[in-house]
């Protein structure tokens, strides 16, 4: 995943919560 993929995520704290909680179960989606 590129940086330039991550800022939106960034920018909006709920989805970079459930992007983080997915990773750490071992699965990478954005919600």
């Amino acid at each position: 995943m590129s940086p330039t993929h991550l800022l939106p995520l960034l920018a909006d704290p709920t989805r970079l919560r459930c992007v983080t909680l997915l990773a750490a179960e071992g699965e990478l989606c954005v919600c």
